[in-house]
């Protein structure tokens, strides 16, 4: 029997590239049999079901607190009745950072006394001057408001380098005594919060576990972070009765699919409650749940952009909710719901912020991304189930409400115009307004 040779290709001509193979691949294509171009169509079916919304969220962080301290009460007031009130965005989840993100004022932890394992020195007393006052704000616009939670760091001494931030020696030592440590001091942080009147929800071991970074942050492999979670978190966690969700994450898919990796183990898949993932391309997520059918999807961080706050970032927000939802995502989270008029971290970069506390004018600013959250978080409620929905033409998604009713949402970039909008085989023509991001409720 032959052999096919060990190397096989076809040449091609240079003037063939990535623009022009995109440019002539069918689904770019607007000449295919019976493409109806002019007249907008979609298709609703609420028969066919799929996720359940858990609602929009936003991260805390100390530099956005202290920005917004620096308002007068009244803006202070204004901001968490925006976010998180009835007639704002109604945001339903708070991204708590355990210990220091990048927007924290420098690098800290709960527990900032080298080799104490035991961890007699925890201290929760850092978080009380601006993340927990910032919750119970929250907690007073929207008392259903909940929290997932996530280290950027351990502390510093139970890495490789002895730092929370930095590149080099950017990992977790791994010895059981410090695995130990590192379970009970997640552990300690959900029994201090709770001793606050604040309950954590969900917990994510890591953010961005592949991510080696100049701000606080961790690299693990992920046969550790298996083990972590196996050897040392589930037996700690059952031991003190801990309730809050442990999900898998946060992964991303910008240097491999650590979380498919992760997902392997079937007894991780059965400790963990879902995956979740930011800076991740919808494909490896619907890839994760063909593999592992019921695997449930949350998203923790939106785009960061650079402080401009353009309102062509916004639409691309909107669009990145589109494609984690269609994906499966129960949770949409932005990251910076506030930050001051520099938008500046304390490691050096500028980064987008729904609302930018102006402390020289004095004054709460509303910036695109939170008229996106706010069109989303008024009209798509937590508890709705998306159903399904296709149009050629636009890029839509329709979920039915707690209330029976539905909630098309969709963005068209094109002139107003009418759409044959089909529910479950009843025909009805309604108006889309022109250059626009919109969530339409429907009366089935």
């Amino acid at each position: 029997m032959q052999q096919p040779p060990p190397r096989d290709y076809l040449s091609l001509s240079p003037e063939i590239t990535r623009a022009s193979v995109r440019s002539v691949s069918w689904w770019n294509q607007s000449n295919q049999p019976l493409q109806d171009n002019q007249n907008v169509r979609i298709e609703i079916c609420d028969g066919q079901t799929f996720q359940t919304w858990d609602g929009f969220g936003g991260a805390v962080s100390e530099r956005g607190m202290q920005a917004l301290s620096r308002l007068p009460a009244q803006e202070q007031t204004r901001f968490f009745q925006a976010m998180f009130g009835p007639d704002g965005a109604s945001l339903s989840w708070i991204r708590l950072p355990i210990g220091a993100s990048d927007f924290a004022l420098s690098a800290y932890s709960a527990s900032e006394t080298a080799e104490d394992y035991e961890l007699a020195h925890f201290s929760l007393a850092r978080d009380r001057q601006w993340v927990i006052p910032y919750i119970r704000a929250a907690q007073a616009a929207n008392p259903s408001v909940r929290i997932h939670a996530s280290p950027w760091s351990p502390p510093g001494w139970m890495k490789k380098s002895g730092r929370m931030d930095g590149v080099e020696q950017c990992e977790l030592r791994d010895e059981p005594r410090l695995l130990a440590a590192y379970a009970r001091y997640l552990r300690l942080f959900i029994q201090a919060y709770a001793a606050e009147g604040i309950k954590i929800d969900r917990l994510m071991v890591q953010n961005e576990m592949d991510s080696p970074a100049p701000f606080p942050s961790c690299q693990w492999t992920p046969e550790l972070f298996v083990r972590f979670h196996l050897a040392y978190l589930k037996p700690e966690f059952a031991a003190h009765r801990i309730d809050t969700e442990v999900w898998g994450g946060t992964f991303r898919t910008m240097s491999g699919l650590q979380a498919h990796e992760c997902f392997r183990n079937p007894e991780f898949r059965a400790f963990v409650r879902g995956a979740a993932f930011q800076y991740s391309y919808p494909k490896p997520i619907d890839d994760l749940q063909i593999l592992y059918p019921g695997t449930r999807i949350m998203h923790t961080e939106t785009v960061c952009h650079g402080g401009a706050n353009t309102a062509t970032e916004a639409a691309g927000q909107f669009e990145d909710f589109l494609g984690y939802a269609a994906a499966g995502a129960e949770v949409f989270t932005y990251w910076n719901s506030v930050l001051g008029e520099d938008a500046a971290s304390t490691w050096g970069w500028k980064q987008n912020a729904m609302c930018t506390a102006h402390a020289e004018k004095q004054q709460l600013i509303l910036n695109p991304d939170y008229e996106v959250f706010q069109l989303l978080g008024r009209n798509l409620r937590p508890g709705a189930v998306r159903v399904r929905c296709f149009s050629q033409l636009l890029t839509c998604l329709c979920y039915r409400n707690p209330d029976g009713r539905l909630c098309l949402i969709l963005r068209n970039l094109e002139e107003a115009r009418q759409a044959e909008v089909t529910i479950n085989g009843v025909l009805r023509r309604v108006d889309l307004p022109g250059h626009a991001l919109c969530a339409l409720i429907l009366d089935v």
